[in-house]
């Protein structure tokens, strides 16, 4: 009787793949350091992943160890004098995972197993995150500051505004134009909003 393909499969992954991962180095396979740096500097940070708190930064720079996992990480920091700000640290698959799709017969129980205790994931090791003051000495201070926020935000939709325009077909540049606006929009209503979340020292 021929012997089913799934099978011929997981007996070659046993055998071929054995416990093989995509990662490097014994201690380094599921866990990763973040390191994150504020401006200014001196700040108190949370680091949290689907709500739950996983550890704090006492003072930045400074370095945490996380596991890693498909699931962003959050980062909160504050510091006296300032709004608090945040980041999202997003997951991505390792490049050495992508790799291994061309030995997958030989290797994939390993892939699976890097996959689901997360050492096929990987955060970007740094982190910047940028803190608002939250007193300008004059209102021409507090829109320069401001203006300093907004300036890379349009900056970024332009160049994939460009994009679009040189890549996208006739029926669909509208349609993907109009998206693209509405993000922009988006991102430059959140810097608003921590404009009006500051003050003009009262003179």
């Amino acid at each position: 009787m021929n012997t089913p393909l799934p099978l011929l499969v997981l007996a070659l992954a046993f055998v071929l793949g054995g416990c093989a991962t995509v990662t490097s180095g014994p201690g380094n396979v599921t866990s990763q350091e973040l390191t994150v740096h504020t401006d200014p500097p001196n700040a108190t940070c949370t680091v949290s992943r689907y709500g739950s708190n996983i550890g704090a930064i006492d003072s930045t720079p400074g370095s945490i160890r996380v596991d890693k996992s498909v699931a962003n990480v959050s980062i909160v920091c504050k510091k006296d004098g300032y709004l608090e700000a945040g980041e999202s640290v997003h997951s991505h698959l390792q490049k050495a995972f992508y790799g291994n799709l061309l030995w997958a017969l030989g290797a994939g129980y390993a892939m699976v197993w890097d996959l689901s205790t997360g050492a096929a994931w990987q955060y970007e090791p740094d982190v910047n995150v940028r803190l608002i003051p939250s007193v300008f000495s004059s209102e021409a201070e507090r829109e320069e500051f401001f203006e300093s926020l907004r300036a890379p935000v349009r900056a970024e939709f332009q160049a994939a505004s460009d994009q679009i325009a040189a890549k996208c077909r006739p029926d669909e540049c509208d349609q993907q134009m109009k998206a693209l606006k509405d993000h922009e929009a988006e991102a430059l209503q959140k810097v608003e909003q921590k404009l009006q979340l500051t003050r003009v020292k009262q003179i």
